[in-house]
């Protein structure tokens, strides 16, 4: 990736002029086959400008598409009728944003509360959470500002909502802290939210997509089963955190692959077990 000197850096003006992100050549193929291929079953492609326009803002916000920190998601417009592309970060792109100006203090939680309003630190109930709430500290900042999210509002709860009947707690409490830190560095964050935020509405709108291709898109290559299997369990294998083996799932989910899907189970399984010990292996180091 090269890179050059900014004479406007986004994200805080206590950052060093440093540099900005410029992608070569290289990177920028890469993130055209790996990030910005069909969608949704092949129905939806990105057009030439929303490549352009999705690389150009991760090279404003310093963001990479390859560290899967930002991605670009084609959702079905209701209203348009038409796919549009939504570009969004992983909670690890929030960090990395909320991080740069340097004032950055720490979060309080999070926490969770049922229908008693009694906030916890830890959920440990059969049934979901009502609520979740994460706080963001600055510096200069008297109070942390908060993040209250509602599961009635954010939980994905449908049949592809795996990892929120899995991980539904902590899927919340991405919600949650996407929310605090948009409200404590809107400079850095305006405008961009998480995947997990936009997962509900985003599946209310997919089932009025239309069912057939559009007639403008190219339809997707014949690729052998066994070819398929093996790419998928690759990207599933090489998730390195819980958040892109999520983000894999997504991808599984969207590719419609009707009876190879279910062959991907045990490798998926596998993995989020081996990646939730990791982590829990980490958090208590």
């Amino acid at each position: 990736m090269n890179s050059e000197v900014a004479t406007v850096l986004p994200g805080g003006t206590n950052q060093p002029k440093s540099t900005r992100y410029r992608f070569s050549a290289e990177d920028k193929a890469l993130i055209i086959s790996d990030c910005l291929a069909p969608q949704a079953g092949g129905k939806a492609s990105f057009t030439e400008q929303q490549k352009a326009l999705f690389i150009r803002t991760a090279e404003l916000r310093r963001l990479h598409p390859l560290l899967r920190q930002i991605y670009a998601i084609l959702r079905w417009s209701g209203r348009n009728k038409r796919w549009e592309m939504s570009i969004e970060t992983s909670i690890d792109g929030q960090r990395a944003l909320c991080e740069r100006p340097g004032d950055f203090e720490g979060l309080v939680g999070p926490q969770w509360c049922g229908t008693d309003g009694e906030w916890r630190d830890v959920w440990l109930e059969a049934d979901p959470p009502a609520a979740a709430r994460v706080g963001v500290w600055r510096a200069g900042f008297r109070e942390p500002t908060w993040g209250t999210v509602r599961w009635g509002d954010y939980a994905k709860t449908g049949s592809d909502g795996t990892m929120w009947r899995t991980m539904g707690p902590h899927m919340l409490s991405k919600c949650a802290e996407g929310l605090a830190r948009r409200a404590a560095f809107p400079e850095e964050c305006s405008g961009l939210y998480i995947k997990e935020e936009m997962e509900s509405a985003a599946a209310e709108d997919l089932r009025a997509a239309p069912s057939e291709q559009a007639p403008e898109q190219a339809p997707k290559e014949a690729v052998g089963d066994d070819a398929v299997l093996a790419d998928w369990i690759q990207q599933i294998e090489q998730a390195p955190s819980v958040e892109d083996l999520d983000d894999v799932g997504g991808r599984i989910k969207d590719a419609e692959l009707g009876e190879l899907s279910k062959k991907l189970k045990t490798p998926f399984k596998a993995r989020q077990v081996e990646l939730l010990q990791l982590q829990d292996r980490a958090g208590g180091a």
